[in-house]
Order: structure tokens, then sequence, then C-alpha cells
């Protein structure tokens, strides 16, 4: 039987014992957070030109001073900062090196991706994994995310691609920091995972907003055109399809929560794109979404507050649902809706409607594999967490339905009685 989690201890973060020691590890040499830095530990790990990007830089400028701001970052804090930018620049560099060597790359279009868009929480994880056993879908693997695109050396063949290997060494890393992550996020360095943490190497999109307190970066997102980040996406996905166009997968099958904040931009991008949207009770996403960004913000904050992981969960799933109505009857492309209870309840029969959705063809073999995750991969593995919505944060879930009623008058979900 799993075993049961509640996290309390959101302001007064208790780090096991090998986190303490890299914290104070970091804390005695606190990582540099200046540009000058960002350029040489970027060109450092380059073997093409680096592309010198005054608006990454300026975006990574405005999120690290807000993130600075709003809470005591320790040593590991300051790292992660210092290694978003430097990642930032080594992959526009990579890209950009790609398109400017290779004309194919930036002549071959995005087409017809399957894209999963929903709220954290929601089942878009879970529908992406069933969705990835296709292996004729091109997905973004989670060590991918570490490090996207190879360098010329292992393009060449002259170094060795280890990309994969070093990935899997940070999800162990990963275990050290936050041990309780893979009961929220259950994805391993193999698995399907989503293109926001690609944009957010850039500091397009909001995968920053998982990590400290960034309130005007956030509204900048949710209440401003999202073009140019999304152009940045669009050659990035080129950039990768070329790099992997012998390994027989045909159309892109992305996810991420945030599309639901940008669906203009989505639309203009990827007009022939079939639409996965996912639903669920928003008291229940809430719920489970103050835990997650409660937990992960003890990776950058000493001692996040209570109201400060309220205000973000808030401008999150606010910026996202509000986005969602307001712009979904603007969609092209087939457009499917799945909802959490009924997902749960037949999840062969959803993966079917989403195939007959995007035109493919849902065989015995697809069926098999799905078989074969849904037995490997059962809900709660790594324990079931425990959620008090009103003891630990003070609010109920009448009220929380309350503040998020425009998208409930809108969408037909199931009220859930708690969480689960």
């Amino acid at each position: 039987m799993s075993k049961s989690i509640h996290i309390r201890d959101f302001n007064n973060p208790q780090y096991t014992p090998e986190m303490s020691e890299l914290i104070a590890a970091f804390d005695e040499a606190p990582p540099a957070l200046d540009n000058d830095t960002f350029i040489q530990l970027a060109g450092e790990r380059l073997d093409v030109p680096l592309e010198y990007d005054a608006g990454l830089l300026q975006r990574a400028r405005s999120v690290i001073g807000q993130v600075l701001e709003n809470g005591p970052v320790h040593g590991i804090g300051r790292m992660t900062l210092q290694q978003n930018a430097v990642d930032g620049l080594v992959n526009t560099s990579r890209m950009n090196y790609l398109h400017n060597t290779f004309a194919e790359v930036g002549n071959t279009p995005v087409e017809k991706p399957i894209i999963v868009v929903g709220m954290p929480r929601s089942g878009t994880t879970h529908l992406l994994k069933l969705l990835a056993v296709d292996k004729s879908l091109r997905t973004l693997r989670r060590w991918q995310c570490y490090d996207p695109l190879p360098s010329r050396g292992m393009l060449e063949g002259t170094a060795v691609d280890n990309r994969e290997e070093e990935g899997a060494l940070k999800d162990l890393m990963s275990d050290v920091m936050v041990p309780h992550m893979r009961g929220l996020f259950d994805v391993h360095a193999g698995d399907a995972t989503e293109e926001i943490e690609i944009m957010g190497k850039a500091y397009y999109g909001v995968a920053i907003s998982f990590q400290g307190d960034t309130p005007q970066y956030d509204d900048d997102f949710y209440n401003h055109d999202q073009a140019e980040a999304y152009r940045y996406l669009y050659r990035f996905l080129q950039a990768m399809q070329w790099v992997q166009r012998d390994d027989g997968c045909r159309r892109w099958l992305l996810k991420t929560p945030q599309h639901m904040g940008a669906l203009p931009a989505l639309r203009s991008l990827f007009p022939d794109a079939t639409t996965i949207f996912t639903h669920r009770d928003p008291a229940s996403v809430f719920t489970s979404l103050l835990t997650l960004i409660g937990y992960v913000l003890r990776v950058m904050y000493r001692r996040p507050t209570r109201q400060q992981i309220l205000e973000k969960t808030r401008r999150m799933q606010h910026g996202f649902l509000r986005g969602l109505v307001n712009d979904i009857d603007s969609m092209n492309g087939p457009v499917e809706h799945v909802y959490f209870d009924k997902f749960m309840q037949d999840k062969h029969g959803t993966i079917e409607r989403v195939y007959r959705a995007a035109g493919l063809a849902f065989d015995s073999t697809t069926e098999q594999r799905i078989s074969a995750e849904l037995n490997t991969h059962t809900r709660g593995r790594h324990g079931r967490f425990v959620y008090d919505l009103e003891g630990d944060f003070g609010l109920t879930r009448d009220q929380v339905r309350e503040e998020f009623a425009y998208y409930i008058d809108r969408f037909p979900v199931t009220l859930e009685e708690s969480h689960q």
C-alpha cells in the first residue's frame, strides 16, 4: 500500500541532509548572477559561435531581479538561476547554428502537431504518457529538457553524445533536492515531458514561475501577446526534428499548461494542430497546485511564505483559465475536450477518442502498449499525497470554486467532494 505524504513545512522547509550540505556549500561561494559570467560559462560549453542574445539577457535580468527581491534566496537557488541563463544562451546558440548552417532546418515545417493543453494536476502528464507510447509520434523527453540540442562535435561524431546519461544523473540529483517531486510530477529522464522547459531556458513562458516569485513577469505573460516566444519555440522544434530526422517519427506530440495563457500565439504558429484540452474541478486543481508550487519554491527560497504560495498559485490559475475561456472559440483545427473524471474511468476510450480527433488509427498494438504503461505506472506509486486546503491555507473548496466560477460556467466539469 502506498505511503501517505502530507507536506506541511512550506514556510520552514526541512531539507534532506544531502540538500542541506549542497545549500551550505553554495552559500560559501554564491554563484555569480551577472551577464559577463553567463556569457563566459556559456562560451566554455560551446563549440559553435556564441549567440549574444540581448533580449534573453534582458529578460534574465528582469526575472532574476524579481526573484531576489521576493525572498531570501539560498546558494542552490542562485545556482539554479545561473544555470538557467547559461543553458538559455547555449540552447539559443546551438539552435541558430543549425538554422544558419543547414537550410533544410528552417525550410521543414512543424506539421499537424498534437498538443495537450490543460491545468497542472488535471491529467495532462498522464494523458501525454499514454499518447507517447505511440512510437510514430515525436516527443520531447525529460533528458532533452536539460540539454536539448547536441554540440557540433556530437553532430559530426567527434564527441560522444552522452546527453541522455547526463540527464539521468540530473534526475537523481533532483531526487536528492526535492525527494517528493516524483509523486507530484512523475516524469523520469526517458519519459515524455513538456516544452515549457525549453521556452523557460530562454526566459519565455512561465516555467520560471515554478522556481521563484516573479509577479511582474507573470502578469506580462498573461496580458501581452506571446508571438515572439512561440516563434522561438517553433524554430527550436524545427531544429530538434532535423537532429532527429532519421528516427521514423512524423508528428510532434506536445504538452504544456502555459499554452492556455497564449492560445492566439499557439493558433498562429500551429494552425493545423489537433488540440486536446483537459479539464478538472478548479478546487482540486488549485489544492494540488498549491502543494506543487509551495514544494518547488524551497529549491529557490529559504523561507517561502504561505501568502506568497497562494498569490503565485492564484496568478497562474487565473492566467491560464481566463486565457482558455477568452480564446477557446477562436482555435483552428480539431479540438477535443477531456474531462478528468471520465478520463480516469475510461482511459482506453479517451485515447481512442483523441486518436480519432487527430486522424490516427487506434490499432491493437497501440492498445497493448497503453495497457502496459497503465500496468507499470500506477497512480500513487510514489506515495499518496494528503491535501488539507483549509488546514494548510485557510480556504474551503467552495471559496475556490466561487473565485473560478467563470470557468465552471463555461465547461461542464464534475465537482469533486474532496481532492483524490
